[in-house]
């Protein structure tokens, strides 16, 4: 059984396919600033890049297995279809900048699935990716918690915002950012014995305590959640019961230590209010959790409201959404709904069906393939960030659950860590 990638492939279409990948997982076009070029520009570049490869390599048939195929294929067909009538009707303008990134998506799995013929292959490069965009996005951040306005001045001018406080590196929103860490700090240690053949434990004790100061400082509620569900995972993993007990006695300990340094943290909570200190223990206290939890409701009715007013079945696709949204909200000032399936189905009406049945499909994939975990972080990024759907870390997530499914449950590949 072959263990190593593509025959045909060569050493240079191998590297650039890390490193594609890598420029997707962190968004590292964004730091353009520094070659004094617009992002848009390497953004095509990575796309020429990965049509060529997707056109010179696709295996359809391995290609059909995967949800991901099914899923992002399906925002652009139904896009160009609901654009139509949102055109003749309303008007609407034409925005491809999300369906420019899903083709790349698209195109780029479709590339990364050809070249990768055995469960090895395909789980080095999980774990090689991984790697580096983590080390990447701890760079990056620390970078931009310690000089925030040299930071601003590598990213396009369009996207740099007027708070400078929270950390969101190259993929901007904070969210999205603590996410990532997490994402790709479970990846690259699920993987890492696919690349390195020692120090798992050193690099797990290197990177762990600067994640958590990096996701604090974000302010993200969110990444330490994932945070607490990976620790937990992990527990389970080797014995469920002591890491049920673990979990309970650590909650008890977190919450005396709150009780006896109640004060101490408040002050902390007040003199940084943009951390998840603050906003996890001293919501009701901290104006920027408040208002972002009215945000959040806000864009919520917001987008039920959109969903209303096409009579539930209808969408605008994703090339006329934000002109059509942008004319339904004018007064309300929410820029997109703050929920995946709510934004899904603003663009797509009753077709978000189509959607909601493949990521249903991911998850009994994830179950046989014990990729449960991966499935999870991609829920809680699916139902808590606004246009998650469009990102690549839910991407990168379900061509995790796929591939892990389609080569040792489907294939039945298993290979020991960099076995020869």
């Amino acid at each position: 059984m072959q263990t190593t990638q593509h025959s045909g492939v060569t050493k240079l279409e191998s590297r650039l396919n890390y490193l594609v990948g890598i420029t997707l997982m962190t968004n590292l076009y964004y730091v353009s600033g520094l070659f004094f070029l617009p992002s848009t520009l390497i953004i095509l570049v990575v796309f020429a890049i990965t049509s060529y490869y997707f056109f010179k390599r696709w295996n359809i048939k391995k290609l059909l297995f995967y949800s991901n195929f099914w899923i992002l294929s399906g925002f652009v067909i139904f896009s160009l279809f609901f654009y139509i009538p949102e055109y003749v009707f309303r008007g609407s303008s034409f925005n491809p900048n999300d369906m420019l990134r899903v083709t790349i998506y698209l195109f780029f799995i479709g590339w990364t699935l050809s070249i990768r013929d055995s469960w090895k292959s395909i789980a080095r490069f999980f774990g090689l990716t991984a790697f580096a965009a983590l080390l990447l996005l701890m760079i990056i951040g620390f970078f931009e918690k310690y000089f925030p306005m040299l930071f601003a001045l590598i990213l396009p001018p369009n996207l740099v915002r007027g708070n400078l406080t929270r950390i969101g590196g190259t993929l901007i929103d904070p969210n999205t950012y603590s996410t990532a860490l997490v994402v790709y700090f479970s990846v690259a240690y699920a993987y890492y014995d696919f690349v390195f053949i020692k120090g798992k434990s050193l690099m797990l004790a290197l990177v762990f305590i600067p994640i958590f100061i990096l996701i604090e400082t974000a302010g993200s509620r969110q990444g330490i959640l994932l945070f607490v569900i990976w620790l937990f995972s992990l527990g389970i993993k080797h014995n469920w019961k002591l890491a049920l007990r673990t979990f309970v006695a650590g909650i008890t300990v977190l919450f005396m230590f709150f009780m006896i340094f109640k004060e101490p943290l408040k002050d902390y909570a007040i003199s940084n209010p943009n951390t998840s200190v603050a906003r996890i223990l001293f919501p009701t206290e901290n104006k920027m959790s408040s208002l972002s939890d009215l945000e959040r409701k806000a864009s919520l009715e917001a987008g039920l409201n959109f969903i209303k007013n096409n009579f539930v079945v209808f969408g605008s696709g994703s090339f006329g959404f934000q002109s059509a949204y942008d004319e339904s909200t004018a007064f309300s000032g929410v820029a997109f709904p703050h929920n995946g399936p709510i934004y899904l189905w603003t663009q797509y009406g009753i077709l978000t069906l189509y959607f909601f049945y493949f990521i249903f499909i991911t998850s009994k994939r994830a179950l046989k393939s014990r990729t449960l975990l991966f499935f999870l972080f991609y829920l809680v990024q699916f139902f808590l960030l606004p246009n998650s759907s469009y990102y690549f870390l839910p991407v990168f997530l379900i061509l995790c659950v796929d591939a892990n499914y389609y080569y040792q449950v489907f294939e039945k590949q298993t290979f020991t860590p960099l076995e020869e």
